[in-house]
């Protein structure tokens, strides 16, 4: 009883906020049946783009037609364009979905849960929902872990609840869709690996691409092999498109958010419906700090040129780190901070590191600082980097005896327009003897 009060609280607050967050002339529907469909539509270079969600797949995006043309692989409900997020390393076997559950497979209806869905204009739409977990309490056939061959949920639907906003348009570019998210996770998680999210394309998009938006051009994407069940993978730094063969349809995934990578994947099947290509913004979170995390992303659909020439100005307009910071805390006490960062972007120039003490209102307050410029030898061989990304602080005299202490670690962005990066195992819980 306890757990459903909290996470009818937590609904609560999300449903509310997002309320507040837009018009006063915003209309809610929570009386959601299984047959619930909901459209978006827009002119988009000129054509007609409809954009559709359902209760079938617990309101991830099942459908988007632009010039007559279906982008959207809706064979089963692992796919259509939509959030998921894996918990603690198990992999599909501790995995909340939008769409459903592998065992919802080509049903009518969703083990997730579509609990509301708002419009406050013709061209937005935000939907509130329960992922269900991927595999199902002991279900076995999900891509997990060595040494996991079963779900290790305990229950058919998450306690994450995911909050997601559609836009068409944006920033005076038409062809242009934001997606944000947010998604709380219950007690008890310790790391995400998230899709923020992952498109799901049909067979005619098997043309891969990554776009740099440093030099605005495209480059081929090369498969890196293959991994079950995808033939073709590839990974990058950079944002991907995938387009038909004539560059006459394209859709590209872009985000301002510190990515772990871009994915391209392509599932080959001589059942033509069964075959899909699929993007990915890949993001991991750890260690999880108690807060709703936000995600804003972008979905780009025209020709590949359009995709290409809108992803220049989203660029412009929003700039991202494609090089963030990395590192780890690997000494963490009431005496010392000790660790590596760099970043690849500007690897001979050292980075400030910077240490905060977390009060019990979850304000941060700084207590020291340093530069990552100590030699370490292991850096050199794991890293082929010159190792002298080292830091370690002794920390000032501040801590009461036997007091809990939460700190943040954080290496700065040497980009002057970005933000600082929580470093790896950067916020450790002490007890200072």
């Amino acid at each position: 009883m306890r757990l459903r009060l909290a996470l009818f609280v937590i609904i609560f607050v999300i449903i509310l906020s997002a309320a507040s967050s837009v018009s006063a002339e915003e209309i809610c529907e929570t009386n959601i049946d299984a047959n619930y469909t909901r459209e978006l539509r827009a002119t988009v270079n000129g054509e007609s783009l409809t954009l559709k969600i359902s209760a079938r797949f617990g309101g991830a995006i099942d459908s988007l037609t632009w010039n007559g043309k279906e982008f959207v692989n809706a064979f089963d409900h692992g796919r259509q364009i939509q959030y998921a997020w894996q918990v603690n390393g198990q992999g599909e076997c501790l995995n909340p979905t939008e769409g459903g559950s592998m065992a919802d497979a080509r049903s009518s209806t969703s083990t997730s849960r579509l609990l509301s869905v708002c419009s406050a204009a013709a061209n937005i739409l935000s939907t509130t929902s329960l992922p269900a977990y991927w595999t199902a309490p002991d279900e076995q056939g999900g891509i997990c872990p060595e040494g996991i061959e079963k779900g290790v949920n305990t229950s058919l639907v998450s306690d994450s609840v995911l909050h997601k906003t559609v836009e068409i348009g944006y920033a005076g570019l038409e062809n242009v869709i934001r997606m944000t998210a947010n998604i709380i996770v219950p007690d008890g998680a310790k790391a995400l690996s998230l899709e923020i999210p992952t498109g799901y394309l049909t067979y005619e998009f098997n043309q891969y691409w990554f776009f740099d938006p440093s030099s605005g051009e495209l480059s081929a994407a090369e498969s890196a092999g293959d991994s079950f069940p995808f033939s073709f993978v590839s990974a990058s730094g950079l944002p991907p498109i995938l387009s038909t063969p004539d560059g006459e349809y394209a859709m590209g995934a872009y985000t301002t958010e510190q990515v772990t990578q871009y994915s391209i994947l392509g599932y080959e099947n001589p059942d033509s419906a069964n075959s899909t290509n699929k993007w990915s913004i890949g993001r991991v979170e750890q260690p999880l700090m108690p807060q709703v995390y936000t995600y804003e992303s972008f979905v780009i659909v025209g020709t590949l040129a359009q995709v290409q020439d809108s992803m220049r100005q989203l660029y412009e307009l929003r700039p991202s780190d494609l090089t963030t910071p990395y590192g780890y805390v690997d000494l963490a006490n009431c005496l010392r901070v000790a660790g590596w960062a760099y970043d690849a972007g500007t690897s001979d120039e050292p980075l400030e590191i910077e240490v905060y003490r977390v009060n019990a209102a979850g304000e941060e307050e700084l207590i020291d600082h340093a530069t990552a410029n100590s030699f370490r030898s292991d850096l050199v061989t794991v890293l082929g980097i010159s190792g002298f990304q080292g830091y370690d602080l002794v920390l000032p005299n501040i801590f009461s005896s036997g007091e809990q202490a939460i700190l943040r670690v954080y290496a700065v962005n040497p980009d002057a327009r970005f933000g600082r990066y929580l470093l790896i195992n950067g916020q450790p819980s002490l007890t200072c003897p």
